[in-house]
């Protein structure tokens, strides 16, 4: 699922999920670098899940609440999706 950029934001995309019975993810990437017009220009994506993983929906949103809109039922959603797919080592 991608969420919609705050105002402000838009050249920010952040998708978020999860991995079934793994971990919850988010990822903020900047898209308004352009490799034809800026070619030292790096985007690097912020993966919140790459250090380790993530099992509350709290983290997971709050790393790109800042860049988009966040449903106020998504909460609820991924944790309803937790408890029904447990994680599983």
């Amino acid at each position: 699922m991608s969420l919609k950029a705050k105002p402000g934001n838009e050249n920010y995309r952040s998708p978020s999920a999860g991995t079934p019975h793994r971990s919850l993810f988010a990822r903020v990437e900047d898209t308004s670098c352009n490799p034809d017009t800026d070619p030292d220009g790096d985007p690097v994506p912020v993966n919140i899940s790459d250090l380790h993983d993530v099992r509350d929906p709290e983290t997971s949103l709050a790393a790109v609440e800042p860049y988009a809109v966040v449903p106020d039922d998504l909460i609820y959603d991924l944790g309803s999706d937790m408890r029904s797919h447990p994680v599983r080592w």
